[in-house]
């Protein structure tokens, strides 16, 4: 390839591609026919599948800055009115500089049909500080391997289809943003903070997923608008949560960073900060018992109201440490219970 060209495969018979494909192009598959891809390819370009299916044969046959020095291309799915393209991951890892596909009634869709037990990795290693959409889906077939996602570089990778995957989800780069906009684009993974952030991008909330930091990283959670809840806590590292709510009857209606639900093996910091008057955080009890949800952890209140103790029942909202800024502060009423820090 040469003069960022492209080359594509659009015939209708399956077929397999092993041969190097080298150069500064891109590289096409528009079905509708099968299409096994391996070998060792270092084209620089984007690699677009908007029809038909691409399967792996080798770990990374699709090239990205990890294999082919100088690579800036993406992994393209955009749809049609009537079709799209599928990868199947077929057993094997791969790294994409970046994963697009945001047009087209139907959308791609990132698949493993490989029937051993095991986790293949798709990990996405932004390049350039760029933000790059994909609306498509990351499926697991219902038996076989899972896929895992994970994140590094220094760009924004934004998902807004609904997912069903379940290998996990690991957020590396502290320059690393994953930006979802409906909960169900997590698949029902674990969350890994490991330096990079999480942005909750809607009004929604993702209290039913399990989030980790680990001992001696952090990570930083973005709570959108709306009345977003935290997911259950774990590790030992350092947690920032933003509240990041700018309509105002939202703020003066609403508790942001509610539902400290299940944070009992959460021993690290926890330092929430609001950027807009009237944000707050909320510890709601649902019914049901509090005692120790925080005991061992450190809570940093910053330019942020403790807005109230709620349907405590009787039960102690103990923290192992509670700090409180001077512009912030601690109201609302801590109803049958008691606050210990």
């Amino acid at each position: 390839l040469a003069d960022h060209g492209t080359v594509t495969f659009d015939v209708a018979g399956n077929y397999t591609v092993t041969n190097a494909i080298t150069g500064a192009g891109n590289v096409g598959f528009g079905g509708p026919s099968t299409n096994v891809f391996g070998g060792v390819h270092t084209y620089t370009d984007n690699t677009y599948i908007y029809n038909g299916l691409v399967k792996l044969q080798t770990t990374n046959a699709i090239p990205s800055a990890l294999t082919a020095p100088g690579s800036l291309g993406w992994l393209i799915m955009d749809g049609g009115a009537s079709t799209a393209g599928t990868l199947d991951l077929n057993g094997f890892d791969q790294t994409v500089n970046g994963l697009s596909g945001l047009s087209g009634t139907i959308l791609g869709k990132i698949t493993n049909s490989a029937t051993a037990t095991g986790t293949n990795v798709l990990t996405i290693t932004s390049v350039l500080n760029e933000n790059v959409g994909f609306a498509g889906t990351i499926a697991e077939n219902s038996t076989g391997s899972k896929i895992a996602l994970v994140l590094n570089g220094n760009g924004t990778q934004y998902l807004t289809g609904a997912n069903a995957f379940s290998g996990g989800v690991t957020v590396n780069s502290t320059t690393e943003v994953l930006a979802i906009s409906q909960d169900a684009a997590l698949g029902t993974s674990l969350i890994t903070l490991s330096g990079g952030t999480l942005s909750n991008t809607a009004a929604f909330s993702i209290s039913d997923h399990n989030l980790t930091v680990p001992s001696g990283t952090n990570g930083l959670l973005v709570m959108g608008a709306g009345n977003a809840r935290l997911p259950n806590l774990y590790g030992g590292g350092a947690l920032g949560v933003d509240v990041q709510s700018t309509a105002a009857s939202i703020n003066s209606t609403s508790h942001e960073g509610n539902a400290l639900n299940v944070c009992a093996n959460f021993t690290g910091t926890l330092s929430v900060t609001g950027i807009v008057a009237s944000a707050g955080m909320s510890c709601f009890f649902n019914g049901g018992s509090f005692d120790g949800q925080l005991e061992y952890a450190t809570v940093n209140l910053d330019t942020l109201s403790l807005l109230g103790i709620d349907n405590s029942g009787g039960n102690t909202a103990q923290f192992g440490a509670l700090n409180v800024a001077y512009d912030a502060t601690l109201g609302g009423a801590v109803v049958g219970s008691t606050l210990t820090y």
